[in-house]
């Protein structure tokens, strides 16, 4: 009974065939004398709202309140628009039309005979489109895409548009198509879809794409295999109903995994602290008891940015931390008393960290339209340090002026949990273990030598992505 709906409205669509020359693809639709898509319109209202609101009842999504109307009208092919209209009281309404071309739907499908499955998934497509949000900038996709067209890119190139790009639409538009169809077509398959797909008109269809200069659609061909690999996500699904977001993390993914070449640049906020630190300290050759203030005393600590440069299928990373950090230590003496603080040695430092990074989220899970992507990482770099600010010193035993710190350079080791997201926004964390030997140049008389082998925890939160 619930694909019925659907049935009943294409049923009518495609038996009250209008001329396409006489009905144009735009809100005049809506002026023509003869309105063919339903018998009784309210009848056809009564049903589409029926269904609407068996889909929404699955969804997280705000509901769209607007009226539906179907039409055949001269379109190159299926498109959506939203029209404004005046009411009896002069209150104006939103009407959300889905109009369709019946030559483009029989020349898809390989029987124009009757209702198939590729119709239905074309009519839940431009429905998609709607409720999905994709005319926030426009009322008409057409229009959108117009604008588009105007700049020509590399289809790669759509990424900067984010979600919003032409290509991510029509993947989050055909995925919505598949999930509304597994709850409304009993026995649905991606399988039995494609069996009624016309192999050689998809295969003309994509040919025309790929020598064509500008594309805002997807190749057929990697449509289809965005909706199989859906379908897995599908059948892995334990919530029966979907939140606000879940179709466009997944097209983001699938857009993303067309063009696995394509690099990804993210910037994190980081910040951590010193867990502990075990300094040895020498002045002519003769060792110091010494000490790195513990982690109550909250004096250790950095903060800064992190910059990767990355792609989803490979698992190495190039990165850059900048971080101010800060360390306090102690030197003490052994007394009748016990052990007396003798001095005290606070350094700041500006790190630049170049590193190399292997993530196993970029080693594995390349075929999975799953968004949220979980992973170990480890890395290796170099930290160069420049000290900023004033060196606080504290001798308590003597009279003696703060010694200068010089610029030191070091090895850094770390490994880790990332949470990423696949996706256009910078959703990610990272949680990082480092161990650095920290060689602390002192320009003093006699020459200290100072080194702290410190194990740091680190917390980063991407907040933007190109």
């Amino acid at each position: 009974m619930k694909f019925f709906i659907l049935y009943f409205l294409l049923f009518f669509l495609t038996n009250h065939v209008l001329a396409q020359s006489e009905v144009p693809c735009n809100c005049k639709v809506l002026n023509t004398a003869e309105k063919k898509y339903f018998a009784n319109e309210e009848q056809a209202s009564l049903l589409l709202n029926k269904y609407i609101d068996e889909l929404w009842a699955y969804s997280k999504i705000r509901k769209i309140d607007d009226p539906f109307i179907i039409r055949e009208a001269g379109c190159r092919s299926p498109t959506s628009i939203i029209c404004e209209t005046m009411l009896a009281n002069g209150r104006r309404q939103n009407v959300r039309l889905v109009l369709y071309n019946n030559l483009f739907l029989n020349t898809l499908t390989q029987n124009d005979k009757e209702i198939t499955l590729v119709d239905k998934h074309v009519l839940l497509h431009e429905l998609g489109h709607h409720v999905l949000g994709h005319h926030k900038k426009t009322n008409s996709l057409d229009a959108l895409n117009t604008l588009y067209e105007a700049e020509t890119p590399d289809p790669k190139l759509w990424n900067k548009y984010g979600a919003d790009n032409p290509m991510a639409q029509e993947l989050e538009a055909d995925i919505y198509a598949v999930w509304a169809m597994s709850k409304l077509e009993s026995g649905f398959t991606v399988s039995r879809l494609i069996a009624q797909l016309n192999s050689d008109a998809i295969k003309k269809l994509d040919d025309m794409t790929k020598v064509a200069k500008h594309s805002d659609h997807p190749l057929f061909t990697d449509r289809i295999e965005v909706m199989k690999k859906f379908e897995t996500e599908l059948k892995r699904m334990r919530s029966k109903t979907v939140g606000k977001n879940y179709f466009s993390d997944i097209a983001g993914t699938a857009y993303l995994a067309l063009w696995p070449e394509s690099y990804v640049y993210d910037v994190s906020l980081s910040t951590g602290l010193t867990l502990a630190g075990q300094p040895d300290f020498s002045v002519a050759g003769v060792k110091t008891d010494a000490f790195l203030y513990p982690l109550n005393k909250l004096t250790n600590y950095h903060i800064g940015l992190s910059i990767s440069r990355f792609r989803w299928d490979k698992p190495w990373q190039t990165e850059m931390d900048v971080q101010w950090s800060q360390h306090k230590y102690g030197t003490t003496m052994n007394t009748n008393e016990g052990d007396k603080i003798i001095e005290t040695l606070q350094v700041k430092y500006l790190t630049f960290t170049p590193k190399m990074t292997w993530s196993s989220i970029g080693a594995s899970q390349r075929s999975l339209l799953r968004s949220m992507r979980v992973g170990f990482i480890a890395s290796v770099g170099i930290n160069a340090r420049f000290p900023v600010g004033k060196t606080g010193y504290t001798n308590f035993i003597a009279t003696a002026a703060a010694p200068k710190v010089l610029f030191s350079v070091g090895p850094k080791v770390s490994v880790g949990l990332a949470i990423m997201k696949k996706s256009f926004l910078p959703r990610g964390f990272k949680v990082l273990f480092s161990y650095d030997p920290q060689w602390i140049r002192l320009d003093a008389s006699p020459k200290p030598g100072a080194v702290s082998h410190n194990v740091a925890c680190t917390l980063q939160y991407s907040i933007f992505r190109k």
